[in-house]
Parts: C-alpha cells; structure tokens; sequence
C-alpha cells in the first residue's frame, strides 16, 4: 500500500516537475561539459541559416536546452486543452525530460530543434478541427505547420498521408479541407520561391526534395551502441501504453481514443521510420519522445496495482540509469 501511495504522490505532487527538471539540468549540463555538442548529427538542408547567427557553443546549448523546456510546455497544454489523460497532472512533461537526458546526441543544438514544437503546435490546430462545421481555416494552420517542419525535416512528407486520415477520423475531412491542407502545405514554399527567385538561388527550393531522393536506408554505421539501449527503452515503453491503451481505453470519452489511435499510429510509423531510415534518427526522436512520454504516464495515471507500481519505480530507475551510463559515454 505504501507503494502505491508512493506512486500516487509522485504523479500528482507539484514538487516532481521541478524536481525532476533540476536533475535532468545536472546531467544534461554534466554532458554537455564533458563532451560539448559542437554540431548535430543529423543536418537539415536549412542548418546553415541557424549556424550563421547562433555560433557560440554555450549559446547553442542554451537553445537546445530552452526548446526542449517549450516542448514539454506544449506537451502540457495540448495534453490539458483534449483531455488526453484521466488526471490533471504534470507528470508527462516530467517524464518527456527524462526521456530526453538519455539522448544526449539530442543536446546539440540544430534547426531541427524547431521540428518538435512546431509540429505540436499543429497538432493542436489539427485536433481543434474535431467535428467543426467550419474546420478550414483550423486545417490550413495545422498543415502550414507541416509544410514549415518540411522545410526543417523534407522525411515528414512521407507522413502527411496520415494526417489525412486522421481528419477523417476527426470527422473534419471535405473537399474544402482537403484543399486547405494543400495550399497550408505549399504556403512555406511560396514564401521560400521568393526568397530563392529574389535572389537568384531557386536550386535551395529543390533542396528538401533532393534531401528525399538521396535518402540512406537501413545504414546502421552511426548508430552506437548507448543509442540502441535508449532506443529500445523507448520502444519498449511505447509498445506498452499502445497495450494499454487498446486493451483498457474503451474507458476514455470517444474524442479521448480517437485522439489517442490517431497518436499511436503515427508513433508506430515514426519507430518503422527510425528502423528503415537511421540517419533521421535524430529529427525523429524529437517527434517520437513526447508521444511515448504521453502512452507511458496514461498507463501510470489509470493503474494504480502492485504490478503498475514496480514498473513505474523500474522504469525511473532505468531511464536514471541509462542516462547515466550516456553521459559517461564519449
């Protein structure tokens, strides 16, 4: 009984957002001291705009460091706004930190930083099309946001199918919305076929698609051996609030588990991404990390069993151990 108050008291204190944000500064500035991100591993076609203002190490780091800050921050608000877990609680922003800390090649700061926030931001307008009589102006702004992150991240375009799905599942979907996604996705191009025609550059409008064609798959050589375990404990954690959600959500309001299915799918194709395409392992963790840290406290919030409690205190303890044993890592 204890145990379970001890998980109970976790999840819901005040005092565990902003304790657990002081460990996870203590080991992402331990890191970053120890082996400073000098550039990211993945780069975007666009890195070259953020490196030429942004070029003092520390500063890099202070950014990243922030970006991550609002991303939990909107992982909060959009988790709050659809009622996406039972309880009102912080604990998924807490746990989205401590998911972060066991990727360190995270830490180095690059434009794709912008990918995660920019695309919670569209999911935000994107959910708030759920049954309006009038969504087009809401699905223009969720896929201009897209089309942004395009330019960030050109490996979205794959995923775009499924936000179409997901409007109609959102009951949202009509030729009207259709189009409005279109012209939301071109509408960062026309701004870039300006900036490429005034002066003169128009191959940095093919940029994104060229980043498509030249895609590796299944080039595993970059990949250490730290971030197959956290790989895997993410993967883990995710395939376990999937189990639950499909096993124990015909509990949640119909909205709650339309979102929620929309959720899982897309974090189950970003994981089949990650596999085939290695190299945007990076950009696609910033995605895939909020999504799982959302899955896992669902299931922690919901359960409050003996079995559920060991697994919350074992699953501390891992993602505590194994950012450790990365920030050790050269």
């Amino acid at each position: 009984m204890v145990r379970q108050r001890f998980q109970h008291k976790v999840i819901t204190s005040p005092v565990t957002l902003p304790f657990i944000a002081i460990i996870c500064t203590l080991f992402y500035a331990v890191a970053c001291w120890l082996y400073p991100p000098l550039s990211p591993s993945y780069t975007s076609p666009f890195e070259g705009w953020v490196g030429g203002i942004v070029k003092s190490t520390n500063l890099r780091i202070i950014f990243a460091y922030l970006i991550f800050g609002f991303t939990g921050y909107l992982l909060r608000e959009i988790t709050l706004a659809y009622s996406l877990i039972r309880s009102r609680t912080t604990f998924q922003v807490s746990f989205y930190f401590l998911l972060v800390i066991c990727f360190p090649a995270l830490y180095a700061f690059s434009i794709s930083n912008f990918i995660a926030p920019l695309f919670y931001i569209s999911l935000f307008f994107l959910f708030r099309a759920y049954q309006r009589v009038n969504p087009v102006s809401l699905v223009f702004y969720a896929m201009a946001g897209i089309g942004l992150i395009s330019l960030l991240f050109p490996q979205i375009i794959y995923f775009i199918p499924l936000f179409y799905i997901g409007l109609f599942q959102f009951n949202a979907l009509s030729w009207r919305t259709f189009f409005a996604g279109v012209v939301g996705l071109a509408f960062p191009y026309w701004f870039l076929a300006g900036h490429a025609f005034f002066y003169n550059d128009m191959d940095l409008l093919y940029q994104p698609f060229l980043t498509l064609v030249n895609a590796r798959f299944m080039d595993y050589s970059s990949i250490t051996i730290a971030q197959y375990i956290s790989f895997g404990m993410v993967v883990w954690l995710f395939l376990v609030g999937t189990f639950y959600h499909f096993s124990l959500g015909y509990n949640d309001k119909i909205r709650t588990r339309i979102f929620m299915n929309f959720l899982v799918t897309l974090g189950g194709f970003l994981i089949l991404y990650i596999i085939l395409q290695p190299s945007c392992y990076n950009p696609a963790l910033q995605l895939l990390l909020p999504l799982t840290s959302l899955l896992s406290v669902r299931v922690y919030t919901a359960s409050h069993s003996k079995t559920s409690t060991i697994f919350f205190m074992l699953t501390l303890f891992l993602l505590l151990l194994i950012a450790g044993f990365n920030v050790w890592q050269p």
